[in-house]
């Protein structure tokens, strides 16, 4: 459904970027869901065309309402519906994001956390591409977890940090493409529900004082469920 007067349709383009792979990493971006391009268009009698908006779609706030908007783009991306796909990837960036961040996070970590998630909020076009590559990779099965405590062994640690730092609490969402086997996954994180529908906000790493270490595996991509479970076969008998 869209705003306004038909006479103009929102195009944007989705380019590769960053990811967030089963491992946890995540590489810079490198690529933009480009802003929607609205230019007003004049008909033959010299007036000015009204410009469509694309209306963000409405979710509940619930994992049954993300898995179906991951659905719902999932399918977009499969019928290679590009207005429906820009319309999505458009609905996931936070609006008015430096205003979230310092209201959930406070004064000081808020602006750290909003200039950590600038660039991907802006580069949302990364998403689509990386999702469609892992559908088309068998990672079709679509789960999505809900953590509202810190303390869910579920969450990974910066999920658990930025939960254990928010000043008003608000839930996070994981999502995790997975094969039908459960073998592998790709883990996406972090999404809020913000004015009726999801948004992504990413992994919040400043959330965390602590350094992840050089060169290794950073334990704070782990589930909190897991790294403890590691701890414990780590330690001397």
């Amino acid at each position: 459904m869209l705003r306004g007067v038909a006479l103009a349709l929102v195009s944007a383009a989705v380019a590769g970027g960053t990811a967030c792979r089963d491992d946890g990493g995540n590489s810079p971006p490198v690529g933009a869901l480009p802003a929607a391009s609205f230019s007003p268009s004049a008909d033959p009698g010299g007036s000015v065309a009204a410009i469509v908006l694309p209306v963000d779609p409405s979710y509940p706030d619930t994992v049954e309402g993300l898995e179906s908007l991951m659905g719902s783009l999932v399918q977009a991306l499969r019928n290679d519906d590009r207005h429906e796909r820009a319309r999505l990837l458009l609905s996931l960036q936070l609006p008015a994001a430096e205003g979230w961040f310092r209201e959930v996070f406070g004064p000081e970590l808020g602006p750290a956390l909003f200039l950590e998630h600038e660039p991907q909020r802006s580069g949302i076009g990364w998403l689509a591409t990386h999702i469609e590559n892992r559908v088309e990779a068998g990672l079709a099965s679509i789960r999505v977890e809900r953590f509202d405590d810190p303390d869910l062994p579920g969450a990974v640690g910066y999920q658990s940090a930025a939960l254990g730092k928010m000043q008003r609490r608000v839930p996070l969402y994981s999502v995790r493409f997975a094969a039908q086997d459960g073998l592998k996954s790709w883990h996406v994180w972090s999404f809020v529900h913000h004015n009726g529908t999801f948004r992504y906000v990413g992994k919040m790493r400043r959330a965390e004082s602590r350094s992840p270490p050089v060169g290794a595996r950073d334990p704070l991509e782990h589930r909190l469920g897991d790294a403890a479970r590691a701890k414990m076969s780590a330690a001397p008998p």
